[in-house]
């Protein structure tokens, strides 16, 4: 089952706090994440306050293949602009004790006589934080401004379309104030490797927002490479971050196109998009002794910004478009609308073409010369 969270809004506080070994003191904080479950909540951030805040999201009784789609919103309440990055800990919770002769069943299957609830979760958590057998990979969404980064082995998530605007500048003139910004990430459950030892276990995302401020090349001299590497428009992942992209990007949480257990197909539901739609109108007779009249309407489309969530769309869709045909010569025939229907395949939340349907007028001989053309639904 793929499933789509929204997960909470958070509040950082950053605090003011000196880097060790630095020569120079930084505005700096960190934020817990909290957890999914929540379906409300905000990170707020202050680059000089600098206390963690802490986010976490919790996913319930997973299974093999399952991707999710998560976000969550950082704010930045502080008055200095700030660069912001994330670290998450993946941590498993099993509840298999729960349910009557699951656990024993686990240790049979296992061959490994765990004491407790406890040691099978010490298990499963040491299973995920090795290289060659964890079973959780996440990646920021496409077109997100956010880049993921290995460092020695650790999975950091850098903002790279900053700063977040401090409350200082809110009523600059000269720029377009944007204190907050989404991390939409896509999050993927490894098939091969996730055996009956997961029955009943939820999953956790829990770990931390980091904050500094922006001037004075602070986040160069606090977050070294990483910064310049992932701010690099050749950037491309390594390591880790290499391997979490490529088992992401073959999900359907990625492409948009999911198939449920039943087998039917579902792209993922479109929650906004950008339309433009224009095109011309042509007036046309067939038959010699009864003519019939016709109108063809050619229209041409072009959709951005096309969101699932907060995420750009790909994948295929019926599209109902409503056509206002007006202008005829004789007034008794008024108004006409039509609703002519288009499979588009949108790629990153975009999509554009052409199409033309045509109408019998019957003994009209002059057409509708005008028409305005809008989006009825996606579905």
């Amino acid at each position: 089952m793929k499933k789509r969270i929204m997960m909470s809004v958070l509040v950082i506080a950053l605090a003011a706090a000196l880097i060790a070994g630095a020569t120079q003191a930084w505005f700096t904080d960190q934020a817990d994440v909290p957890e999914a479950k929540f379906t409300a909540g905000t990170v707020l951030v202050n680059a000089e306050e600098g206390k963690p805040t802490f986010i976490t999201g919790k996913f319930d009784n997973v299974n093999p293949e399952d991707c999710f789609k998560v976000t969550w919103l950082i704010k930045n309440v502080g008055t200095k602009n700030a660069q912001i990055r994330v670290k998450l800990d993946k941590i498993w919770e099993s509840k298999a004790n729960e349910v009557d002769g699951l656990f024993d069943k686990i240790k049979e299957d296992t061959r490994i006589e765990f004491a407790d609830i406890d040691a099978l979760n010490a298990h499963l958590n040491a299973l995920e934080n090795d290289p060659a057998k964890y079973i959780v990979s996440y990646l920021p969404a496409k077109n997100s401004g956010w880049e993921i980064y290995d460092k020695d082995g650790e999975i950091w998530l850098y903002y790279t379309q900053g700063p977040l605007h401090g409350t200082y500048y809110k009523d600059d003139p000269n720029i377009e104030y944007k204190p907050d910004v989404e991390l939409p990430l896509v999050v993927y459950f490894d098939g091969e490797r996730m055996d009956n030892r997961y029955m009943r276990a939820n999953f956790i995302l829990s770990g931390y927002v980091e904050a500094i401020q922006a001037s004075h090349d602070a986040p160069t001299e606090v977050w070294k490479d990483a910064w310049s590497d992932v701010t690099d428009p050749d950037y491309t992942p390594e390591g880790l971050a290499a391997i979490y992209k490529e088992k992401v990007q073959e999900t359907p949480c990625w492409t948009g196109k999911n198939e449920d257990d039943n087998g039917d197909d579902r792209d993922g539901e479109i929650d906004s998009y950008d339309f433009n739609g224009n095109g011309e109108t042509r007036n046309y007779s067939e038959g010699k002794h009864y003519k019939k009249y016709y109108t063809e309407v050619t229209i041409n489309y072009n959709f951005t910004n096309v969101k699932d969530g907060s995420f750009d769309y790909s994948g295929t869709k019926n599209v109902t478009f409503k056509v206002v045909l007006d202008n005829h010569p004789n007034p008794a025939f008024g108004t006409r609308i039509e609703y002519p229907e288009q499979n588009i395949t949108f790629e990153d939340g975009a999509a554009s073409g052409t199409f033309s349907f045509v109408f019998e007028r019957g003994n009209q001989e002059a057409g509708y010369n005008f028409f305005e053309v809008t989006v009825e639904k996606i579905e």
